[in-house]
């Protein structure tokens, strides 16, 4: 059996804490082998919560009969004192993440991750980033270097918070066109320099352009064009606060070949010319309070935090 896991420094410690968020007593990954089996049983519980990630194959949890059979992409969490039972058959191919953990915003995270009076078996998908975090968990126990307490909390976090996003996201088709059109997010604030054209992101996740336009509307509140220009407009804004740049170099740097026109929609957007924006900067203060005219005003917030969730999710 494949076991690599990481414990505090504290090795007696399962109990509650409630001097950080969240603190983190033990995570592992299982995957079996060779062994035919393997049980676990702990009727009286443990005094830590513990949540189980069935990142490949399937297992059983529970200790009411018959056990619940999840497939991959499960969680099942057992809160502090309740009676713990699960099973990993080699012929179900499980592999297995756990976490123990506790602190003082344990049960409001898990109340998040898991809604209604039997939430756990819930979806959250196959992500990388899961396992990602649970390594690093495991690995900053095995090592106990200075401040690893905190960053195993703030894994934990990340992964709790990733964990209820997908849980609440749609699934199926809707699922996987909200992965593309993220892809296509990504490539916007990469590619931010060159000029390309909605009907350019629409080839690159194999849509049509009507359908990409209204795929992205959905995901993200605005259409592609609107978007793209929140996002250059942004960057404009900190190249004329921050940087020696002059207007042509800037309207390069956002993708826009014509400083002429890159003036119109700055203007447009921010209700002033990118020469006043920058003589009213002043200092490397940016303008946060400048008017925003029409619909593809540019938002206050940073563009990293443009993207707004479906409705549905």
């Amino acid at each position: 059996m494949y076991n690599n896991a990481g414990y505090a420094q504290d090795t007696d410690r399962d109990g509650c804490r409630s001097d950080r968020p969240i603190v983190v007593n033990s995570c592992g990954h299982y995957r079996l082998q060779s062994r035919p089996d393997y049980t676990t049983l702990r009727p009286g519980g443990r005094r830590d919560y513990q949540l189980l990630f069935v990142a490949a194959g399937r297992a059983s949890f529970g200790y009411e009969s018959p056990s619940r059979m999840l497939p991959e992409g499960r969680i099942f969490v057992y809160r502090p004192g309740e009676p713990q039972a699960y099973r990993y058959r080699l012929e179900d191919h499980p592999d297995i993440y756990w976490l123990h953990f506790t602190g003082s915003e344990a049960e409001d995270y898990m109340a998040g991750l898991l809604p209604g009076p039997d939430g756990r078996g819930r979806s959250v998908g196959i992500r990388e980033d899961y396992s990602r975090l649970f390594e690093r968990i495991i690995r900053e126990l095995q090592l106990g270097r200075d401040g690893y307490e905190p960053l195993c909390g703030a894994y934990a976090q990340e992964m709790f918070l990733l964990m209820g996003r997908a849980a609440r996201e749609p699934a199926g088709p809707a699922a996987s066109r909200n992965r593309q059109i993220e892809a296509v997010i990504e490539q916007m604030h990469e590619e931010l320099s060159q000029n390309r054209t909605v009907e350019d992101y629409a080839r690159s996740c194999h849509m049509g352009v009507c359908w990409f336009i209204r795929s992205f509307r959905a995901y993200t509140g605005c259409s592609p064009r609107q978007f793209l220009i929140r996002l250059k407009i942004n960057k404009a804004r900190e190249l004329l606060s921050y940087s020696s740049y002059n207007i042509g170099e800037v309207a390069r740097l956002t993708g826009y070949d014509d400083p002429l026109y890159f003036s119109r929609v700055f203007s447009q957007t921010m209700g002033c010319s990118p020469s006043q924006y920058r003589a009213d900067s002043g200092n490397g203060e940016t303008r946060m309070d400048a008017p925003l005219n029409d619909k593809t005003a540019v938002s206050r917030q940073d563009p990293s935090r443009l993207v707004r969730p479906s409705p549905n999710g």
